[in-house]
């Protein structure tokens, strides 16, 4: 007699314990207001979330560190046949120009320049509001936030070749962004004149200076020289032959370094004078059509998928909880756990009103 007994209850406990999609649908077929409820109000707080973000919007712009040289490295090359003596300036890095680009000083100089906004001249300082104990402490927030606005991409090098430079700039305003974009170009063709400007100054102080000691050089043997000839009027000894062919050469040789440094101080003038572009802009920043974030149809979307999962798991919970046997202990001690949970939540949110 016990058997068929213990074989039903099993049978039972099967049968409740098995997964039954049917069941699961009916129950969720029976929610249904609830499950709609819950995505309803979870859109409606996506919506709220997304209309309160800001809008982004991203201006690019691509250059490339120019490989075209100055006319006095030009001439350089034509006058001697080879290759230019003057220094060279290092614009042709891409690994400089990246680090330039995160560099204080250079932030600092993008920062602190003027933009037309809203009819008005004003500087990221005063548009973004950034707020600090002293002027340096506002400057370098402001910098942190502008590096933290753009996004430089460089491809990796497959020569020792210059590569192509991408920068993103990001900002609240179409036009902003691109008016960032385009004082971030114009400020490393001004720091790449300055630094150029002050190499071609020392070239040429350095070169006046060679040159001036290779006159005087040349003076004192052209010196030497005539006070031999003139002492010697007629040589006929092979010494004095000697000594007069070595002065002579010396006399020759130093003239060649006068003519050299004298072209060289020329080439100097030419580039301490010469203004070319530093950089080749292949993509010039322009104000985006489009907002790049947020995405707000993909925001609500995402929303409303999550609620109706939550709408669910809310109504298969409860239904859960209702086929719980209430004479159960188990079941007993969880209501009133769950009850003991809902007066602790209730006593701290009025704790803070009080």
């Amino acid at each position: 007699m016990s058997r068929p007994e213990t074989s039903e209850a099993q049978d039972t406990l099967t049968d409740e314990s098995a997964i039954r999609p049917l069941a699961i649908v009916n129950t969720l077929l029976r929610g249904r207001w609830t499950v709609v409820g819950v995505a309803a109000a979870t859109v409606a707080v996506s919506v709220v979330y997304a209309l309160l973000q800001p809008s982004v919007y991203v201006s690019t712009t691509r250059f490339l560190p120019s490989k075209s040289t100055g006319m006095a490295t030009r001439m350089a090359a034509a006058t001697s046949g080879g290759a230019a003596s003057l220094p060279d300036d290092g614009s042709a890095s891409s690994d400089y120009y990246v680090d330039l680009l995160k560099s204080s000083s250079f932030l600092e100089m993008v920062v602190t320049s003027t933009f037309l906004i809203d009819g008005t001249d004003q500087d990221l300082l005063t548009y973004w509001e950034v707020e600090g104990a002293s002027d340096w402490e506002r400057r370098q927030r402001a910098n942190k936030a502008l590096g933290d606005a753009m996004t430089i991409s460089v491809p990796k090098a497959v020569a020792a070749t210059p590569r192509l430079l991408t920068v993103d700039v990001r900002a609240d305003r179409p036009d902003l962004a691109a008016a960032i974009a385009s004082k971030i170009l114009t400020c490393i063709n001004e720091h790449n004149a300055k630094s150029r400007g002050n190499k071609a100054k020392q070239n040429l102080d350095f070169m006046k200076a060679q040159l001036e000691k290779a006159n005087k050089e040349l003076q004192d043997l052209t010196d030497s020289f005539a006070e031999f000839t003139a002492r010697n009027r007629k040589i006929v000894t092979p010494s004095l032959t000697a000594e007069r062919d070595r002065l002579e050469r010396s006399v020759r040789v130093q003239e060649e370094v006068v003519v050299t440094l004298t072209k060289q101080v020329e080439l100097a003038k030419i580039e301490e004078q010469e203004t070319r572009p530093s950089i080749e802009v292949i993509q010039p920043p322009e104000p985006p059509l489009q907002r790049a974030s947020p995405a707000r149809s993909r925001m609500v979307m995402i929303g409303g998928f999550l609620g109706i999962m939550l709408g669910c798991g809310v109504v298969l919970l409860r239904d859960w909880l209702g086929r719980m046997p209430a004479d159960d202990p188990d079941t007993q001690e969880f209501r009133s756990l769950l009850t003991s949970i809902k007066g602790d939540a209730g006593r701290l949110w009025k704790r803070p009103s009080a």
